[in-house]
């Protein structure tokens, strides 16, 4: 049975692969997981592939520098190496890390067959690592998972045309739908009990550009405080935020209780309990719409559009007092993963 290389480089990108994982398992299919050490953290990785009840990795990279410029050569050259070893034929990078970029590359160089799950996502902030990892990616994919029609026309503007065909050397763009959408659904069926009490609204602050400057982070406490200062907060301290808080010897408003890191079932509970959500994560907006929940997006831009054209969610620089959310809950069956263990099914064939 032909193999398929799974590829996580983070906590992120271990929610979106767990359905597929469980679902190829399910299958038997021949699979290899492999962790690119990006953002590795011994204790917090482990405890959430725990929480998913998925086995670990079968292979785990430890990058020998943390800048994006370094890992990317060093995973492009191992990974390289690990598709042409293990004889892999597919290979499946999730959304837009620079471990995305780096399996796309390798497995282009080795001539293996690339699935992108979350292709087509555009911010149209260029200034963003981001952004430009998800367009070379899609440029590199030979098979383009897209998760609504915006993604598919955002591709079908660049002119990526799609064949009929699935191989090493055409595209083909496939509107599946959302992956995320599965983990979610997953996980409302055995959802952890509450652990917060009384009201609260859910903050979470992680991206470079937010917590790597303390003007900015200034910024941001200050909408806090303007807005939501006779509100209890519960802030889900990223690692990362953790560390330079400590730098910059910034202390928290008195109504924000400080949490660390939660396992994903534990954060998508706080975020069912709570009245609303601040967040500058890209999944935790569709999550915190999915469920129903107010969402201010702590970000100039985001890659999620259509949250705020239909009101859903609001760029924390347009939200003022009387802003009218229009929330609904969304949250469907587990479909993506199959139809995504579907095709591989159909490589295989080939």
């Amino acid at each position: 049975m032909k193999k398929t290389a799974i590829l996580i480089g983070g906590r992120p990108q271990i929610i979106k692969a767990f359905p597929i994982i469980r679902e190829a398992n399910a299958q038997h299919k021949n699979i290899l997981t492999i962790d690119s050490g990006q953002h590795f953290s011994k204790n917090l990785s482990s405890a959430i592939y725990e929480s998913l009840n998925i086995r670990k990795p079968g292979l785990l990279l430890r990058p020998p520098h943390k800048q994006s410029a370094f890992q990317i050569s060093y995973l492009i050259k191992e990974l390289y190496k690990i598709f042409c070893e293990q004889d892999v034929n597919t290979v499946i990078v999730f959304g837009d890390m620079t471990t995305t970029l780096a399996g796309a590359i390798a497995a282009n160089k080795a001539k293996k067959i690339l699935v992108h799950v979350e292709a087509g996502i555009r911010s149209r902030n260029r200034g963003m690592e981001e952004e430009i990892n998800r367009i070379l990616v899609d440029h590199l994919s030979n098979v383009l998972i897209t998760p609504n029609a915006n993604a598919t026309e955002n591709l079908n503007k660049e002119n990526i045309v799609s064949s009929n065909q699935i191989s090493n050397i055409t595209q083909s763009i496939m509107q599946l739908g959302d992956i995320m959408k599965d983990s979610l659904a997953a996980i409302k069926k055995d959802l952890p009990k509450r652990s917060i009490d009384g009201e609260y609204i859910l903050l979470t602050l992680h991206r470079a550009e937010n917590v790597d400057d303390r003007s900015r982070i200034c910024e941001i406490f200050d909408f806090i405080s303007k807005n939501f200062a006779q509100n209890q907060v519960v802030f889900l301290m990223h690692p990362r935020t953790k560390k330079r808080f400590a730098q910059f010897g910034f202390h928290l408003p008195k109504n924000i209780v400080k949490l660390e890191a939660q396992t994903y079932p534990e954060t998508i509970s706080l975020m069912h309990y709570s009245k609303m959500v601040l967040t500058d994560s890209g999944g935790m907006q569709k999550e915190a719409c999915w469920l129903g929940k107010p969402c201010i997006i702590l970000r100039e831009d985001t890659e999620w559009p259509d949250l705020i054209k239909s009101k859903r969610a609001v760029l924390y620089k347009n939200y003022k007092k009387n802003f009218i959310f229009r929330p609904v809950s969304e949250i469907s069956s587990e479909i993506v993963s199959k139809e995504i263990i579907k095709i591989m099914t159909r490589i295989e064939d080939i």
